[in-house]
């Protein structure tokens, strides 16, 4: 089976830091990347009502427990957004995030039928969007260098508003390009673990704190939980990111040195920037995502309304944790559903069943770094905006769905088949997608033509365009 859906995605996310024009009028780099994630995620839900209206169920089952955790979830949000400051953003931010599961879904549906073959198109699809990244950081690179100014390291990071963006990306992509380097053909697999040892030193170059601990975090939770079947893979990803950091040394150290410059990047940097700002202003912000958890404990301000509290003291519109945002804006219960949802799928994830095939090489190194990106964005998540960036959200889109397929399927074994929707059960899910896509499309057309005057609205009084924080939410100009 031809992974058409997943493969869409996947090239949205890989392209999206790569486009040069702007998809609607005054948009930025950031809403470019909005705005290719609303045509994957509407697509989905469209997708999804077809196939409910059909009676299919295009994903694997999932089990009666994620699936109550799941209901909970949504539905306590949908409370919350009806009751919100602004329901418009509020129902906009919860249909976004249904359709990313449901993307997600589908994702996962085309690869538990393609099995192998499907799982192997999207990781190639993945390794090379991200092989012409670095050739587009390579040519800015050289252009640094040929005009012999000092120039600044996030000036490399190419297609991003921040450059922290970028890292969030590479939090889910580099254990899935270091996935590929073990399952593609021997003749590959050296240029493929060039790609991801130079993917590596990007992070480096912008020494991405987040993501380096979410990567600990994830080999280290592999190494618990999967043990012995986890160390080929750990011991492979772990080299190819010494290898990075040789990359980094060489490139972005001692070239710009022989050229009489200073290394670029912030890497040697990093320990003294820990020790002076060890949270890096986000306790301010979790202090503001605390105060509206205690104001508004069980269903909290709304979906998205932490852009809102945060607008007086210009903060950024988002709590940079995922847990803060989820409490603050859905709800405490909301927020314990959706952390019981997260490790109950990373827990089976690493329970998958693996009888029979325990030598297979390629099963163990799927697991793992499966595992490891996983619980690597989880962590992460835990400090950093990965769940709200609309580039980083694709990308979960395709590790959720690449896990949940691969989790779900028997491969070697007869081609599975698309279950069957009751019509209590086809109702429901027909609902939910209109539901979603309508709130999507209402929510985000008002301001699809209104870009520049959102930016320019989210400015501080007597603030220049150039000198206001950035407010990235759902668009560019963030507050509403």
């Amino acid at each position: 089976m031809f992974p058409r859906f997943s493969l869409c995605v996947s090239v949205a996310a890989v392209a999206s830091p790569l486009l040069l024009i702007p998809l609607l009028p005054d948009a930025s780099r950031y809403d470019n990347q909005r705005v290719l994630e609303l045509l994957c995620v509407l697509a989905a839900g469209l997708l999804w009502l077809s196939h409910a209206l059909r009676g299919r169920l295009p994903c694997p089952p999932i089990s009666r427990p994620l699936a109550l955790l799941l209901g909970g979830l949504f539905g306590l949000g949908l409370v919350s957004s009806v009751l919100g400051l602004s329901p418009r953003h509020a129902l906009l931010e919860w249909g976004n995030l249904l359709l990313l599961l449901g993307a997600a879904s589908l994702v996962a549906g085309e690869i538990r039928r393609g099995g192998d073959d499907a799982l192997d198109k999207v990781l190639t699809a993945c390794v090379v969007g991200c092989a012409a990244y670095l050739l587009g950081v390579a040519w800015l690179f050289a252009v640094a260098l040929k005009a012999g100014g000092q120039s600044d390291a996030t000036e490399l990071v190419l297609g991003f508003d921040n450059y922290r963006f970028l890292n969030h990306v590479q939090t889910v992509s580099i254990p899935l390009l270091a996935l590929f380097a073990c399952r593609c053909r021997v003749e590959h697999r050296r240029l493929v673990w060039l790609v991801t040892a130079a993917w590596w030193s990007l992070l480096f170059l912008a020494a991405g704190r987040g993501t380096l601990l979410g990567l600990s975090a994830g080999c280290l939770a592999a190494g618990r939980l999967l043990r012995g079947r986890a160390w080929p893979w750990l011991r492979a990803f772990v080299l190819s990111g010494l290898a990075g950091l040789v990359v980094y040394l060489v490139v972005f150290v001692l070239v710009p040195v022989a050229f009489g410059m200073q290394p670029f990047g912030m890497l040697f940097g990093t320990l003294e920037r820990s020790i002076a700002t060890p949270t890096s202003g986000r306790a301010e912000l979790w202090a503001l995502g605390l105060r509206m958890i205690e104001a508004h404990p069980w269903l909290g301000a709304g979906p998205m309304h932490f852009a809102h509290e945060a607008w007086a003291p210009q903060l950024p519109a988002h709590p940079h944790s995922w847990p803060i945002q989820f409490a603050s804006e859905w709800g405490v219960p909301a927020m314990l559903l959706a952390a019981a949802a997260m490790v109950l799928s990373i827990w089976k994830l690493a329970c998958r069943d693996v009888a029979g095939r325990l030598s297979d090489p390629r099963e163990n190194a799927t697991n793992t770094a499966l595992l490891v990106a996983c619980t690597a964005a989880l962590t992460d998540g835990l400090v950093s905006g990965l769940l709200v960036i609309p580039t980083s959200q694709l990308w979960l889109v395709l590790l959720v769905g690449c896990a949940w397929g691969w989790r779900s399927n028997a491969f070697g074994k007869a081609p599975v088949s698309e279950g069957v929707l009751q019509w209590p059960s086809r109702v429901a899910v027909a609902s939910a997608a209109l539901a979603a896509v309508v709130f999507v499309a209402g929510g985000a057309w008002p301001d699809l033509f209104r870009l520049a005057a959102l930016r320019a609205d989210n400015l501080p009084a007597n603030a220049k365009a150039v000198d206001a924080p950035l407010h990235p939410r759902f668009w560019h100009g963030g507050h509403f």
